[in-house]
């Protein structure tokens, strides 16, 4: 049985195809699907409830810093964000002054790059130790177990197949972050629900040894294991 091409304009019509031209445009992937609205939802909730608890700037230059009112048990959030850019070396720009009836030439290719990941803290800019410290730091013998490997979040790489490669999640998760992460407190169930899906950006030895403490815990380990943290417990008021 064939089928006329009208009756094949119909049925994409009725599927919500539209018959257009090519052309450079925005793609949305799902932003208004109906589980990304609800965790978009989840997060802002969230953000709502902690926004008491941030510090932030206020006055014409935001240089006055507004600290949160908070109860003898509670202490401030401060927000980090990750950004990261892309700089070409024939980055220039759109308009330009010259004589009537010339046009310079530019190089077709937007010629080699460097991109930039980075971490911005909101109270401290450039997520980073002072200059002291990193003077302190430097100071401290290479197998000191206070000496840290990464003074600062920045990572600088070339893109390019015959360079450094290129930016994916995997560099983005070990961008001086991992060595700080303290595997070996995490609840068990926190380490099956949140860390085993992302077991291959983890070496391979690091793995075993979290899953050794959690099955055995009694078993030597050759990981280093950062002390656990002070624990506080934050209310969030209505």
């Amino acid at each position: 049985m064939t089928i006329s091409e009208e009756t094949c304009r119909k049925w994409l019509q009725k599927l919500g195809w539209e018959h257009k031209p090519y052309q450079k445009d925005f793609y949305f992937d799902g932003h208004e699907r109906a589980d990304v609205v609800e965790e978009r939802m989840k997060f802002l909730h969230r953000m709502e409830e902690i926004e008491k608890f941030l510090i932030y700037y206020d006055g014409k230059e935001l240089d006055m810093e507004v600290a949160p009112e908070l109860l003898s048990d509670q202490f401030p959030f401060v927000f980090v964000t990750h950004d990261e850019s892309t700089f070409y070396v024939n980055d220039g720009e759109s308009y330009y002054w010259g004589p009537q009836g010339e046009q310079p030439l530019r190089p077709k290719s937007q010629g080699a790059s460097l991109h930039v990941s980075e971490f911005l803290c909101e109270t401290l800019g450039r997520l980073q130790l002072s200059t002291e410290e990193k003077e302190k730091n430097k100071q401290l013998p290479l197998n000191h177990p206070n000496r840290l490997p990464y003074t600062e979040a920045c990572v600088i790489i070339k893109p390019g197949k015959n360079r450094d490669g290129y930016w994916t999640h995997k560099n983005v998760a070990e961008q001086n972050c991992l060595p700080h992460i303290r595997f070996f407190h995490i609840p068990g169930d926190d380490v099956f629900l949140k860390i085993y899906s992302y077991q291959q950006i983890l070496e391979t030895q690091l793995w075993m040894d979290i899953m050794s403490k959690k099955m055995a815990s009694n078993l030597p380990i050759s990981s280093t294991i950062i002390p656990a943290r002070k624990l506080s417990t934050i209310p969030i008021a209505d």
